[in-house]
């Protein structure tokens, strides 16, 4: 059985969410799908804890999100937004390099 990595529990964001509750397991592929508007976007916004929900709670590892050090939820959590603005062009994997950067990783 796999661990649960994330937790949502009757998450509420203004009129965006309503009651949302999931658990999501380490390794697990999830895909949101649904119309402009539907709250795709703003579930992801709270899951990464970008946005508090007005109501319900979001728990990694069962501790609290906003519980978590910033950078102990970095090892936790990778985002890679659609369109990035960058102040320069960068390739691809320079870009997620960047992510991968707390970590230490060498080429």
């Amino acid at each position: 059985m796999r661990e649960t990595r994330f937790t949502l529990d009757a998450v509420g964001l203004g009129s965006r969410l309503d009651d949302v509750s999931l658990s999501l397991a380490s390794g697990e592929c999830v895909v949101l799908t649904g119309p402009n508007g539907a709250g795709k976007s703003s579930l992801i916004r709270v899951l990464l804890g970008l946005e508090r929900p007005d109501r319900g709670q979001v728990r990694c590892r069962d501790i609290a999100l906003g519980a978590w050090h910033p950078r102990d939820l970095a090892a936790e959590i990778a985002w890679l937004p659609q369109r990035p603005s960058l102040a320069e062009p960068r390739r691809v994997v320079e870009l997620v390099a960047q992510a991968r950067f707390r970590f230490l990783e060498s080429e």
